[in-house]
C-alpha cells in the first residue's frame, strides 16, 4: 500500500500515521471495490459506507475509508464526481430532483430497476456527469400508479 493516499478533496494524507490494523481495513475494503466493481455484493457504495462510519477507529481512519466509499460510489454511478457538483447545484435549483440513491430508497426498488425505468423514460430524471438525479414528482407519480394498480 502507498503511504500517501490524495483525498478526493486534494488533501494529501499520510497512511504511516495510521495503525497496522486501520491500514489493512483500507487495504481490504480497496480490494472489496476491485473484486466487485458494479457493486453488487459487498463492493456496494452503501455497504462501504457503512463499513467507514463502523471501522474508522480514528478520524483520519474514518476520512480514508469514507473517501474510498465515495470513489466507489462515483464509479458505480451513484454519487456525482466532485467536478459536477456545481451542475447539480444548479438543477436542484431548477427541479426537485433528488440523487438516484435516495430515490431508490424513497421507491424501494432495486437498483437495476430504477435505472431501467429512467433508462425508458417511463420516470424522468436528468443525467449529471455519472450521476442519475431523478424528478420527485415523476417518481412520485410512478409509485403512486403502482399502489393503484
Amino acid at each position: 500500500m502507498k503511504k500517501e493516499y490524495t483525498l478526493l478533496s486534494g488533501e494529501v494524507v499520510l497512511l504511516g500515521e495510521l495503525s497496522k490494523t486501520e491500514r489493512g481495513v483500507i487495504k481490504s475494503m480497496r480490494k472489496l471495490i476491485k473484486d466487485d466493481p458494479e457493486g453488487d455484493g459487498a463492493g456496494n457504495y452503501f455497504e462501504l459506507a457503512k463499513v467507514s462510519i463502523r471501522f474508522g477507529r480514528s478520524e483520519l481512519c474514518k476520512k480514508v475509508l469514507l473517501d474510498v466509499a465515495r470513489r466507489a460510489g462515483i464509479a458505480q454511478n451513484i454519487i456525482a464526481a466532485p467536478e459536477y457538483q456545481e451542475e447539480v447545484a444548479r438543477f436542484h435549483k431548477k427541479f426537485s430532483i433528488i440523487p438516484f440513491a435516495t430515490a431508490v430508497r424513497h421507491s424501494r426498488l432495486q437498483f437495476s430497476e430504477l435505472r431501467k425505468l429512467l433508462n425508458d423514460g417511463v420516470i424522468e430524471g436528468i443525467m449529471v456527469g455519472n450521476v442519475w438525479f431523478v424528478v420527485f414528482a415523476s417518481l412520485n407519480s410512478y409509485i403512486n400508479s403502482r399502489k393503484r394498480n
